[in-house]
């Protein structure tokens, strides 16, 4: 296949968005995000909105919600399924690593193994793969997994455009 991908952690988008910079970040590529990405920028937020009683707080919550709806509608965020069958060893080991990363037990972590999952299974595909990722445990995991297996992935921790 050999095709350049994006991938965006929950990290990244909302450090983007809150910099005010997600549209120059998106501007000439299309980034996919996990189905626990689209959970945390969309559900879990539109759930918080209910609960917060501040007027001015509700209209910001609602409108980063209604703003990452309006990027995946017009598909510069894209999401995308992980091929659970294919990918569960991988995704376990991932689980694994970042539970000793964080010296957690592994049903207490509660970072986003399926973004580095999904890194890997488009890597595994021939393709080259760029992580947007400012969470240290997701990177570190991503780092080890290049050096063992020589995959084509880059990890970006900074913003740069």
């Amino acid at each position: 296949m050999n095709k350049t991908i994006h991938i965006a952690d929950t990290s990244y988008l909302i450090a983007v968005y809150r910099l005010k910079v997600l549209h120059l970040f998106l501007k000439d590529k299309q980034v996919y995000i996990t189905h626990r990405v689209y959970d945390e920028i969309i559900e879990k937020t539109s759930n918080i909105i209910e609960k917060v009683r501040e007027q001015s707080l509700k209209e910001k919550i609602l409108r980063s919600v209604n703003e990452f709806k309006s990027i995946i509608k017009v598909k510069k965020l894209i999401l995308h399924d992980l091929e659970y069958k294919k990918m569960s060893k991988i995704l376990d080991e991932t689980r694994n690593m970042i539970a000793k990363i964080e010296g957690k037990k592994i049903d207490q972590v509660k970072t986003d193994h399926t973004v580095v999952a999904l890194a890997i299974q488009f890597a595994i595909e021939n393709n080259t793969v760029f992580v947007y990722s400012l969470d240290k445990a997701i990177n570190k995991v991503l780092k080890e997994v290049i050096k063992k297996k020589g995959y084509k992935i880059t990890i970006i921790d900074s913003f740069s455009f």
